[in-house]
């Protein structure tokens, strides 16, 4: 089992990440728009155009976004966005269901830091750059920095692989907070990782 670079995670549709909203092409269909948008357009399903900010639970296409630079999608069509805009305090993980709405799923609102084992939305996250989920709905963050602080002077930031259950427990199964380096074979969470995954990733194997 190994994280695959991939510019689309999961099933029934293309999701792209721009800066300030997450977009669908229908192939064969949006999973979270009302209708069927004409062949060849895309219909925004979070974020607002122009507006960068927090997110704001509620119906996602009302909610602002920071950075999103990666999506996953769950078993359930559940599409998962890490929001990893700093300067605005977001550095989240956002879930946007079939219907619309739109929540946070793991990190801190406005607090950017090392993450914490137990309830992902008690833990902070650094910059989360890559996502992936398993069939059982388990869901995989490539938390690849640190940028307000937290963390030893020197460190290149959190450089992790945490795990979220699908209960919203999280842990870190891959990496050591705050140090970077070269990987050792060995025990996942005994190894150095260097820069975490950046991008859309897929679980794969």
């Amino acid at each position: 089992m190994f994280l695959q670079p991939a510019h689309i995670s999961g099933p029934q549709a293309e999701w792209r990440s721009t800066r300030r909203a997450i977009c669908s092409s229908p192939t064969p269909r949006p999973l979270l728009s009302g209708r069927s948008p004409p062949a060849g357009q895309i219909s925004v399903v979070a974020g607002i155009l122009g507006k960068l900010g927090l997110p704001t639970p509620g119906p996602a296409t009302r909610s602002r976004l920071g950075d999103p630079e990666a999506v996953a999608v769950d078993p359930q069509d559940n599409l998962f966005i890490a929001d990893e805009a700093a300067d605005y305090g977001n550095d989240v993980i956002e879930e946007v269901t079939p219907a619309g709405r739109l929540s946070v799923v793991a990190g801190i609102v406005g607090k950017s830091g090392p993450p914490t084992p137990g309830p992902a939305t008690s833990s902070r996250l650094g910059e989360p750059s890559g996502l992936a989920v398993d069939s059982q709905g388990d869901l995989y963050i490539a938390d690849s920095g640190n940028s307000a602080g937290g963390i030893a002077e020197g460190s290149l930031g959190n450089d992790v692989i945490e795990e979220v259950t699908p209960a919203g427990r999280l842990s870190v199964v891959a990496g050591i907070v705050g140090k970077s380096g070269p990987p050792t074979p060995g025990p996942a969470t005994s190894s150095r990782l260097g820069r975490a995954i950046r991008g859309c990733c897929r679980l794969s194997g």
